[in-house]
């Protein structure tokens, strides 16, 4: 009995520490997260719906036109509900994007399996990210997507019944999907797996899928009778702009090598993590790496984006899970895995001499450039107005939030801008804001495009 207690008490001593550094990491962790929320012109897009809908002028852009001008419905709809109780925008998307991205940051640090040392590696991996800590804020879609991703996959390992499964993981990717449409990819190859996997019941497999899917397909149906068409206005204005297919993948190629220049964490990360699955035969992850990869794959294909990062940021999260959950505690003592476990250790020190710095000073440059592929980091351009360390100082709303307040003012009725959320939100339901690069405008983005920026198209 008393070695018993001995033992117990030699147990608590050796885990209460590696709890404490595990905690100690969250806590860094949701520091730099809190440090780093800002707020992009496309969130007030969402903003501005938003708030016409509670001055009951439905669902619209522009008072009594009917456009879906927002690829992020379930976000949208969660925010607004926020910016009806707290009745500020910063506020609802400020406290919408760090709780979401501080569940997933949590889950991610404290359920890392085996030694404290992969929890710190992970937390490194995950804080030095600019994708992800960028895009954990920033007022877009981005941290229910992430969150959504790490429910997904912890319904994936832990559930035993296969219908049962079925329906949760069908239900999870169905939210993902009313969330935005695209993320459908991150989860379609696991899901048809399963419903593969299942041929002597695959109806009622199927079913399941149907009845999870079932919040997205009822949006769409709703989006088409209240919008006119299911998907997107922002489909038409981006992708479907009749733009040579190689000129598109080439500047999806441009986006990707974009990405690999601006930060050293995210893609190395997804690359290493699917290069460990393939070589321990990981059959079950591989699946669900083949989401990421479907996804990045897409990104390109569709021509990437203007944001930086921005579009990577939901594929690292589903491999870091991965990397997260694997037997990383062993992986030091498995000889040819070792270099691996080295390599991971060095990518994090790479994020941490490169990327944390700007993370951590949040500089902001008004007049920063946009590369010759019309890239950009978008959170430097927008932190000295829209960052919450420089909110909470009293910074005024950015320059084209101050020329809506001064549309309402002057009561101006048509405006013809290049961006639309700031300057449409402040302006009012009152100012018809006609957006130059047609994510708004239900006519001319179904006509072919004339210019281009990733994103957008004139």
């Amino acid at each position: 009995m008393m070695e018993t207690a001995n033992e117990l008490k030699v147990t608590v001593r050796i885990e209460n520490p590696q709890m404490r550094l595990r905690y100690l990491a969250l806590a860094i962790g949701l520091v730099v997260l809190f440090r780093n929320l800002w707020i992009a012109d496309d969130a007030f897009i969402s903003m501005r719906v938003m708030d016409n809908f509670l001055n009951g002028h439905g669902l619209t852009w522009n008072a009594g036109e009917r456009v879906q001008v927002y690829t992020n419905p379930l976000w949208t709809l969660l925010s607004g509900a926020l910016y009806a109780i707290l009745q500020e925008p910063y506020a609802a998307l400020y406290w919408l994007s760090f709780v979401f991205s501080g569940g997933c940051l949590t889950l991610l640090i404290l359920k890392t399996k085996g030694s404290y040392q992969a929890a710190l590696v992970i937390a490194a991996l995950l804080i030095t990210s600019r994708a992800f800590v960028d895009y954990s804020s920033s007022g877009l879609e981005n941290p229910l997507t992430h969150l959504l991703i790490l429910l997904f996959l912890g319904v994936h390992s832990t559930a035993a019944d296969r219908r049962g499964r079925v329906l949760k993981l069908a239900l999870i990717a169905g939210l993902a999907t009313f969330n935005r449409l695209d993320t459908v990819l991150l989860f379609v190859i696991p899901l048809v797996w399963e419903l593969a996997r299942s041929r002597s019941e695959w109806p009622k497999v199927l079913a399941q899928l149907l009845l999870g899917f079932l919040p997205a397909l009822l949006w769409l149906g709703f989006a088409t009778i209240y919008y006119g068409f299911p998907l997107p206005n922002t489909y038409y204005a981006k992708i479907a702009t009749g733009f040579p297919r190689f000129d598109i993948l080439t500047q999806g190629i441009k986006y990707f090598e974009d990405s690999l220049n601006w930060d050293t964490i995210t893609i190395p990360v997804i690359i290493v993590t699917t290069t460990l699955m393939i070589l321990y035969r990981q059959r079950e992850r591989l699946l669900l790496l083949g989401g990421a990869w479907l996804y990045i794959g897409y990104t390109i294909w569709v021509g990437g984006d203007f944001m930086t990062g921005r579009f990577f940021s939901a594929p690292f999260v589903l491999a870091i899970a991965l990397l997260a959950t694997s037997d990383f505690a062993e992986w030091f003592q498995l000889g040819e895995a070792r270099r691996f476990a080295g390599a991971l250790y060095l990518i994090a020190l790479l994020g941490l001499t490169v990327n944390a710095p700007a993370m951590l000073l949040n500089r902001s440059d008004i007049n920063i450039e946009v590369s010759p592929a019309g890239i950009a980091d978008e959170k430097l351009f927008y932190y000295a107005n829209t960052g919450i360390l420089n909110y909470v100082r009293g910074a005024p709303p950015h320059r084209w939030g101050l020329d809506g307040i001064a549309a309402r003012r002057d009561r101006v009725e048509l405006a013809v801008r290049p961006t639309i959320g700031f300057f449409g939100y402040y302006a009012g339901a009152d100012v018809y804001a006609l957006d130059l690069v047609t994510l708004a405008d239900p006519l001319r983005s179904r006509l072919p495009g004339l210019g281009r920026r990733p994103g957008h198209s004139e």
